[in-house]
């Protein structure tokens, strides 16, 4: 599912055999849950959050006060523009030990959804330089991009395209300001 990118309806019933197999398997909860959010982005098919929603309350109780429960009920919130939802399991994580560098992540994403462009923009940079990662460095892209700042949006995917050549978004992204650009051939490529 992360390195391969295969998100399937046969990907997700297969991880839901594993969960029902092995219910302490917590790291399982999240990879089912990115699993259907990336379903649901490509179908719009509301089936998906809802397995999400039934799949954490069968969990088991450990699971249920964990901070990983915390964690994927955030981006079940975000989903269903839930955002004040949201932000309260950013404070339900908080009290159960989410490392400081997953949080600003999390609250950097959460002023994405919320258009609150300067402070995600601060919030990715200040991610990066506690865990650099190619996402969050997309993700600081699209911050630009929306805040209008093509010039800033356009370095940051060159970054992420510099370490990961096949990242699709990322180059659609590019190629976009490219054409903004006025720069025909470079988006083509």
């Amino acid at each position: 599912v992360r390195t391969k990118a295969q998100s399937s309806e046969a990907v997700l019933s297969e991880l839901k055999q594993v969960l029902v197999r092995s219910p302490y398997l917590f790291a399982g909860y999240g990879l089912f849950r990115e699993t259907a959010r990336k379903l649901h982005a490509q179908t719009k098919d509301s089936t998906y959050p809802a397995q999400v929603q039934a799949l954490l309350q069968s969990a088991p109780p450990e699971y249920r006060y964990s901070v990983f429960q915390a964690v994927d009920l955030f981006w079940l919130a975000v989903d269903s523009s839930e955002l004040e939802q949201a932000k309260n399991q950013l404070a339900v994580a908080t009290q159960r030990g989410l490392d400081s560098s997953s949080l600003i992540e999390l609250q950097a994403y959460w002023f994405q959804v919320s258009n609150q462009f300067a402070d995600s923009i601060a919030s990715y940079q200040q991610a990066l330089k506690l865990r650099p990662s190619v996402t969050s460095r997309y993700n600081l892209a699209l911050s630009y991009w929306w805040n209008s700042d093509l010039t800033q949006a356009k370095q940051q995917l060159l970054q992420v395209l510099a370490i990961t050549a096949d990242y699709k978004y990322a180059t659609q992204l590019l190629a976009s300001i490219y054409l903004l650009q006025g720069d025909v051939s470079s988006a083509v490529t």
